[in-house]
């Protein structure tokens, strides 16, 4: 019981981002933060994946 692990679900941005901000435009919650790279704030996140579906260099991944 006191072993759990919390396993980290929905989309992350990775260091291969370009900073070009099309994630941050294509997001209807606009609950990606600017930065290097750019950051998703997991609990207003929708899990949509319309960043990942829209990032031009593929540096958004989906875990879970």
């Amino acid at each position: 019981m006191g072993n759990a692990r919390i396993e980290e679900k929905g989309y992350y941005i990775t260091d291969v981002c370009i900073g070009c901000g099309t994630c941050q435009s294509s997001c209807p919650q606009r609950c990606i933060t600017e930065g290097e790279p750019f950051t998703i704030q997991q609990n207003h996140c929708l899990h949509c994946g319309s960043c990942y579906e829209n990032c031009p260099v593929q540096a958004i991944e989906r875990r879970g």
